[in-house]
């Protein structure tokens, strides 16, 4: 018995250039990402000087995709020019459930961008706390400072005022009174800013008030700058 081909033609890939592919990675086209990623498609394909899929996937929380492309090979601790991760983009971004995937497929929580943040630091700065807690349990260094300004992790958390992260953060930290490259403490700009529970918790803790900057001001002069009363009282006993 003969059998025809005719209307079986087998259908033609076409690829499809980096930044078509970041596009559905973006719009989480599941389907059509697997299906150029079945055709050879480059998991680690760069746009934006050093952009690849999965830091496109880490931007915008893509947990399904981020796992299809690391069974494709994805290198998941791949930097850009400047240093980011898929890790780094994500807690940037606040991404809790694409944090917490990359961590649990083997991403290095602790690279840094070429101006020395990591991924705790990033999430901090931008107030994405429940992220910078999970990076915390998951034994983030706390004590790198080798940042732009010297920042660490105390210093980070005070500044933006966050009393649970503090506490979280002060049992691994190697020095309360750590400075920044301007001479600030933790105590200090929890001054500066107005954190009156945090600051009371920092001396609590034995952190010293006496300490100046590279200016000559202690935390006493940056609550009387700013205006903070309650801080001043506390301060000043």
């Amino acid at each position: 018995m003969a059998f025809s081909f005719f209307g079986c033609k087998k259908e033609t890939y076409v690829p499809i250039e980096c930044m078509d592919f970041h596009q559905l990675v973006a719009k989480n086209d599941i389907n059509r990402v697997e299906y150029h990623l079945k055709n050879r498609m480059n998991p680690n394909c760069i746009i934006n000087a050093g952009v690849t899929p999965i830091m496109t996937a880490a931007v915008y929380n893509r947990t399904d995709v981020i796992d299809f492309l690391i069974s494709y090979n994805a290198e998941i601790n791949k930097q850009t020019d400047s240093g980011w991760t898929a890790l780094l983009y994500a807690a940037e971004n606040g991404n809790y459930q694409a944090v917490d995937l990359l961590i649990k497929k083997g991403a290095n929580i602790n690279l840094k961008l070429k101006g020395g943040e990591n991924a705790s630091t990033q999430a901090c700065y931008k107030g994405h706390f429940k992220v910078a807690k999970l990076l915390l349990d998951k034994g983030i260094d706390v004590n790198t400072s080798d940042n732009e300004i010297g920042l660490n992790a105390l210093i980070m958390t005070s500044d933006v005022g966050n009393l649970e992260l503090v506490k979280t953060i002060l049992p691994l930290t190697d020095n309360i009174d750590h400075q920044n490259k301007y001479g600030e403490t933790a105590l200090m700009r929890a001054a500066m800013k107005g954190h009156y529970d945090v600051a009371k918790y920092l001396l609590e803790m034995k952190s010293n008030k006496s300490i100046k900057d590279t200016f000559g001001n202690d935390a006493l002069f940056y609550a009387n700058k700013f205006d903070q009363q309650r801080l001043v009282e506390l301060l000043s006993n």
